[in-house]
């Protein structure tokens, strides 16, 4: 049989499966923003906070955070979340509306299906080969979309054995129909009502971060392979750069990050524990990027400044404490930290609206994108990116230790030299 008479046939079976697993991706998309919303403080799974195993393997913040995480400055979880509310809407039309339009319906919901499938090999490939993290939410659509393509695929060329005259006097029950559309809605509406009564758990530079852990550094503390050693990143350092620590050690991290990002919020106290552990032996250089949105451009700004005024991990603290991801700190919020710190708000503010930490700011996020390093937080220790499922401080002992037992740095043997990028022009 031809798949233009497939279309035409009448299959109940095969257009329940494919409205269940539509409902079962709004779902899961639904999900998905929710716990984005929250930073996935909760884990990536949302329900998995303290599961160490979970949260070595995926880290969706750091996916959905990335350029594959938005089309058009949408999160994909909306996106998805419209894919398959108009697969169950067209689903259900097919089912219980009338004959005139079912097989127009019929291939235009193949067509959709075809293009959510060919994206989520985009999205699975991003994750693995080039974020290299994944997004355990995300996977979970992907295989949906995976089966949804299966199901189609059956309905177009797989046995007949489930064809049935075309109805003409009865359809699809509409209760049915309507009973799984209330089940998804029950779900969806205790999805939100309990984690909008949850309280969002949050890493402050007050907890502690050494606490004991089923850390095994021998699987758990890793570079990125994705990325080869960086060597000469000393050329990249600016004026208004933060750099802390001992000047002359012989091991230097890096931190790229916004401080608008959730994410970054966590890795603070780590950084706060390094530091205060490794100050003698390490060199720790801060690199605010407004890689997130125009919300981060004044931050980043009062971040500068603030370094040139030595006061940049207190300004940090403030902007971490009060972070609003999604708006952002005003001028006279940021005039307010400055007050609060011993700086001088109004000459600060001054200065940032003259565009004085403008050229810096430009310059740092074309490096990073020229870096490759696309998402925040990206910590580079001694020229290699560490791997987000390393970010903590017993990983860091691991590497220093490692570090300090070889004869000649890692970064020196680079292959991935930044000096051209450095001496980049500003403009």
């Amino acid at each position: 049989m031809q798949p233009e008479s497939r279309f035409a046939a009448h299959r109940p079976t095969l257009e329940r499966v494919l409205f269940v697993l539509a409902l079962l991706g709004v779902l899961v998309t639904v999900h998905l923003y929710i716990q984005q919303g929250r930073g996935f403080d909760q884990g990536c799974w949302g329900f998995n906070p303290g599961d160490n195993a979970a949260n070595a393997t995926f880290d969706c913040e750091a996916v959905t955070e990335s350029e594959a995480g938005k089309i058009f400055g949408l999160s994909n979880a909306i996106w998805g979340f419209l894919f398959y509310a108009l697969l169950a809407g067209i689903s259900a039309i097919i089912a219980l509306g009338s004959e005139q339009r079912r097989l127009v319906l019929k291939q235009a919901r193949a067509a959709i299906i075809g293009v959510g499938f060919l994206y989520s090999l985009y999205l699975s490939y991003m994750q693995s080969f080039v974020i290299g993290e994944l997004c355990a939410l995300c996977l979970t659509s992907a295989g949906i979309v995976l089966l949804l393509t299966i199901v189609q695929a059956i309905y177009l060329f797989g046995p007949s054995s489930d064809e049935q005259p075309v109805p003409t006097t009865t359809k699809a029950s509409p209760k049915l129909y309507g009973s799984m559309v209330a089940v998804v809605i029950l779900l969806l509406l205790g999805d939100f009502a309990y984690f909008s009564s949850l309280e969002r758990a949050v890493i402050t530079p007050e907890l502690p971060v050494a606490e004991a852990r089923a850390i095994n550094v021998e699987t758990q503390c890793a570079f990125n392979e994705e990325y080869q050693p960086f060597s000469n990143l000393d050329a990249l350092i600016q004026d208004s750069d933060a750099v802390r620590g001992n000047p002359d050690a012989p091991l230097t991290i890096y931190e790229y990050f916004d401080p608008n990002c959730p994410h970054c919020k966590s890795v603070f106290p780590v950084m706060n524990a390094l530091e205060k552990k490794y100050e003698e032996r390490l060199r720790f250089v801060y690199k605010p990027v407004a890689i997130i949105g125009a919300q981060s451009d004044l931050q980043v700004a009062a971040l500068r400044a603030a370094a040139e005024a030595g006061k940049f991990k207190e300004m940090l603290a403030l902007q971490f404490e009060t972070q609003k991801p999604s708006q952002g700190h005003t001028m006279s919020e940021l005039e307010e930290f400055a007050n609060q710190i011993g700086m001088d708000g109004e000459d600060m503010a001054r200065r940032i609206r003259d565009g004085e930490y403008r050229s810096a700011m430009m310059r740092e996020n074309r490096l990073f994108g020229q870096m490759n390093l696309r998402s925040v937080p990206r910590i580079i220790f001694n020229g290699r990116v560490v791997a987000s499922r390393s970010r903590y401080v017993e990983c860091f002992d691991h590497f220093i230790e490692e570090a300090l037992g070889e004869t000649t740095p890692a970064a020196e043997a680079s292959t991935a030299d930044t000096a051209a990028v450095a001496d980049a022009p500003a403009g």
